[in-house]
């Protein structure tokens, strides 16, 4: 770290957003003594240096290219500027928690794994969003910033329906108890099984979820772990030979009716239909408990791992959720 007249510079990387950032805070160890000063420096635009603060003086001194001295200057990041001699006792025993007790850490987390170049977007104007709770659930997915946060925000999209379906269908019954019980039992009494639900019932072109399976050829090690050495109940391609025939035909971007009926993956289109379906709901509700459950029993992300998400799961979760959302037939269900 950058030393300057006994202050030593320590980037911070990322702030928490419920963090006041408009100014410098003090920073004092556990008994009570200010060493340092944390600077929110990348709030700082265009700034004459004649205005800084000895610290943020030392901030700049880090922040600065050599080519760009001496002249206004806008911030890259945010700094803990320490006294030189807490240096040590800071990294030692507080650099780690930060993220707990300030709100901020020092970690450089990776850059997304792959963003890709769009030439064109184009609208859909058949997504029609039922609640108020959907139109803002929407919109906490954009303001995501990691892949991992932004699958679950797009989960919770998803998972909104759950209930919210049932309810509606329930209402249509009135005081039919056969009809009520025909509800209950087809929607299953587990998330995975209403998962598949919203699937099998919603989305209408079931197909066009294959071709999204062979980004899994380029992280098939990870694949692997997620979703076969981790199996859980529900996984449709559970045995080792059904795996690495999907797994092959992935590489070979064939998932054809004609090759998963070769393979005896899918006999029929009806079987197709049902893989598709229980394989994409698994699938997605795989990596929602990896991601938000870090135990015992689950796959463990490492942020390395954000390509998977970029590349496929979100992806996978994105073709569904456009397919549920713009379905004829949901939104006579929820307009009923």
């Amino acid at each position: 770290y950058l030393v300057v007249s006994g202050l030593v510079a320590i980037p911070i990387t990322h702030v928490n957003a419920s963090v006041r950032t408009e100014d410098d805070l003090e920073f004092r160890d556990e008994g009570g003594a200010q060493v340092g000063t944390i600077c929110f420096s990348r709030r700082l635009v265009e700034v004459e240096l004649s205005t800084l603060t000895r610290w943020q003086y030392v901030a700049y001194l880090a922040d600065v290219s050599a080519g760009a001295l001496d002249q206004p200057h806008t911030f890259h990041s945010d700094y803990m500027v320490l006294d030189e001699p807490y240096l040590a006792d800071y990294a030692s025993r507080y650099m780690d928690s930060a993220p707990l007790w300030g709100k901020f850490s020092h970690v450089q987390m990776p850059s997304l794994a792959m963003q890709p170049q769009l030439g064109v977007v184009t609208g859909n104007s058949s997504i029609a969003l039922p609640t108020e709770h959907h139109r803002q659930a929407f919109s906490r997915y954009v303001q995501a910033r990691s892949a991992f946060d932004r699958f679950l925000k797009l989960y919770h999209c998803l998972e909104l329906l759950f209930d919210y379906v049932i309810l509606k269908r329930m209402k249509s019954v009135g005081d039919d108890l056969a009809g009520f019980g025909s509800i209950i039992s087809s929607y299953g009494v587990n998330e995975l099984d209403r998962l598949k639900y919203l699937i099998a019932n919603y989305c209408d072109d079931k197909f066009a979820l294959f071709p999204i399976y062979y980004k899994i050829s380029i992280h098939q090690v990870r694949a692997a772990e997620i979703f076969h050495a981790h199996s859980k109940g529900g996984n449709p391609l559970s045995d080792d030979p059904s795996w690495q025939k999907f797994i092959k035909l992935c590489t070979e971007e064939q998932l054809t009716e004609a090759k998963l009926k070769h393979e005896k993956l899918a006999v029929d289109q009806l079987n197709r239909d049902k893989l598709a379906t229980n394989l994409s709901a698994y699938c997605i509700y795989r990596i929602r408990s990896s991601i938000a459950h870090s135990k015992v029993g689950e796959f463990l992300f490492l942020d390395s791992d954000e390509a998977f998400i970029v590349d496929f799961a979100e992806p996978l979760l994105l073709e569904v959720i456009t397919q549920v959302f713009s379905n004829q037939s949901l939104k006579v269900t929820l307009e009923a």
